[in-house]
């Protein structure tokens, strides 16, 4: 049998975070993106 390891005081070395564009999270940030570029190809 193997041993239970306790992970409750363990602090990680990084997070998983998803990528971040200043900070926004990537997907918001393309919406709000391709919003503009649409906007500014129209001449709205």
């Amino acid at each position: 049998m193997s041993e239970q390891v306790d992970l409750s005081h363990y602090i990680p070395r990084h997070l998983d975070d998803s990528a971040k564009f200043l900070f926004w999270d990537m997907d918001v940030a393309a919406v709000a993106l391709i919003g503009m570029v649409i906007g500014v190809g129209a001449d709205y």
